[in-house]
């Protein structure tokens, strides 16, 4: 059966109450009984450059979009979670899965902030006008229209980049996280939501930014963990409204054990060597019986 017939639905969200709480994106990480370690294991990630990020991104799609697990014959189990915790904690054992499920998403938004590379560029051309002036109405004009296209800029990749990490993070199909038609429907039913959030998360960046600076520098590491935490976060939120209103749903890529399920195979023979593959042991020629003793006979 094909992969994508067989995928598992996201539950993270599921049963809440559709609408969208920006404090609970910051306030997530504490809820569980790790959750001061978690972010220091977090704030390590970022420290590492390019491959932490990536690790700490396949970490929050595993906790806020679990794969299930695929056997091999058609059926498919959730992945174990203690009952007591709200979430999984980071587990270095699973360093390389986490590296495999954020690479997905952090080749999504790539490709979008080349795409929106010439728009950046164009953005450009008043800022050059208004360097060549010397003053005057044109130099304020020219300014003017490259703040305002500058924020439209932004915003567009910043809307655009959220269905997109979305479809990347849970299909783990590069092809398929840029399919427009549901990147469209999405921003049509919640676009407005997700522009709150930018809004919410510029907001609050730059107070945690001062925060995490004036802990002798070393803190900016965990703000920006903690940052990057509750932005997945109210994306998932964003996602869960968006079924609300009756969009389509994804699905979760099955994930295959690396521990084959167990096979039985026959014993091996107990006589003699097996000289051709698949041959059925060798069975040994029964022993015959010693003769009778004969009692009569002379000494």
């Amino acid at each position: 059966m094909d992969d994508t017939r067989r995928m598992q639905p996201v539950s993270y969200f599921a049963g809440r109450e559709p609408r969208i709480r920006y404090w609970d994106a910051y306030r997530f990480v504490f809820t569980g009984p790790n959750g001061w370690k978690n972010l220091g294991v977090a704030g390590l990630c970022m420290l590492v450059p390019l491959v932490g990020p990536v690790v700490l991104v396949g970490w929050l799609c595993e906790v806020f979009a679990p794969r299930p697990i695929d056997d091999g014959s058609g059926q498919l189990y959730y992945p174990p979670r203690p009952p007591h915790l709200p979430y999984p904690d980071f587990d270095f054992n699973r360093f390389m899965e986490y590296l495999e499920r954020g690479v997905w998403p952090f080749l999504a938004q790539l490709v979008v902030g080349f795409v929106m590379l010439p728009v950046m560029l164009l953005v450009m051309v008043p800022f050059a006008i208004a360097a060549d002036q010397s003053g005057g109405p044109m130099t304020v004009l020219a300014f003017a229209l490259a703040f305002l296209l500058s924020l439209a800029a932004v915003l567009i990749l910043s809307l655009v980049m959220v269905p997109v990490s979305l479809r990347a993070a849970m299909l783990q199909d590069f092809g398929a996280s840029f399919t427009w038609v549901w990147v469209r429907d999405f921003l049509a039913r919640v676009g407005g939501e997700v522009l709150l959030e930018w809004l919410f998360v510029m907001a609050t960046a730059l107070p945690l930014g001062v925060v995490g600076y004036a802990l002798c520098f070393v803190g900016i590491y965990p703000a920006m963990a903690l940052l990057t935490i509750a932005q997945w976060h109210l994306y998932f939120q964003a996602y869960s409204l968006y079924l609300a209103r009756g969009g389509t749903p994804l699905s979760v890529k099955p994930a295959r054990p690396k521990v084959a399920p167990p096979v039985w195979y026959p014993p091996p023979p107990q006589y003699g060597p097996v000289p051709v593959a698949n041959m059925a042991p060798v069975t040994p020629p029964p022993v015959p019986a010693p003769p009778p003793e004969n009692k009569d006979a002379a000494p």
